[in-house]
């Protein structure tokens, strides 16, 4: 199963950074970067199957489907935020955290500006037929 060797990719990752941070604190950042690397490109294997079903959707829903990139995009944003977040906190940078979530969100609200209006007009045009 391939969220066993995630889980286990990970697991490794934290306990070889908390080792290494103790001696070498500036190199537990790079194994967890590593790390990251490693679970997120285990992750993406399943990403085929989420934009089929993600397609699928839109085109039930009359959206076009070139809204499905905007949601690859807006996921990609999301996921590099929470990243980049918890590196932050992690070394105690809770205040640069929060700055890279506020940049996400503001990131990701201008991706789904398109979408948005596109659901309002459908539902207008839902309410007003």
């Amino acid at each position: 199963m391939d969220i066993l060797k995630i889980a286990a990719m990970a697991i490794i990752t934290a306990v070889l950074a908390l080792i290494v941070k103790q001696d070498k604190p500036e190199y537990s950042v790079l194994i967890q970067l590593s790390g990251i690397v490693a679970v997120t490109l285990l992750a993406v294997s399943f990403i085929g199957g989420l934009t089929a079903a993600a397609g699928s959707m839109l085109s039930f829903a009359g959206l076009d489907a070139g809204y499905l990139k905007v949601l690859m995009k807006v996921l990609g944003v999301a996921v590099i935020t929470e990243f980049g977040s918890d590196i932050c906190k992690d070394n105690g940078n809770t205040a640069l955290a929060g700055s890279v979530e506020l940049a996400g969100k503001i990131v990701i609200l201008t991706l789904s500006l398109p979408m948005i209006k596109a659901i309002a007009e459908l539902a207008a045009g839902l309410i007003n037929a």
